[in-house]
């Protein structure tokens, strides 16, 4: 088992209380803020799409909705 395989997302806003946004039994691999803070990108699973089930997470912090979005691989 690798040693972070079920990280998950969480934000810490200045003076605030940390919040965890994903909750993938899979991990989360990498994750990304947008520019203007909105939006937090995620890749779960594992292995960059070399697995069944990875998948890239769009998280929209004001709303809460979490969009599926296509991974592209090279």
């Amino acid at each position: 088992d690798q040693p972070f395989a079920r990280s998950q997302v969480v934000i810490a806003r200045n003076g605030g209380a940390e919040k965890q946004i994903t909750n993938a039994p899979e991990g989360v691999r990498s994750a990304v803020l947008s520019e203007d803070g909105r939006f937090v990108f995620a890749a779960i699973g594992d292995n960059f799409g070399l697995e069944k089930g990875f998948r890239i997470e769009r998280h929209n912090l004001e709303t809460g909705a979490v969009d599926v979005l296509p991974a592209v691989l090279p």
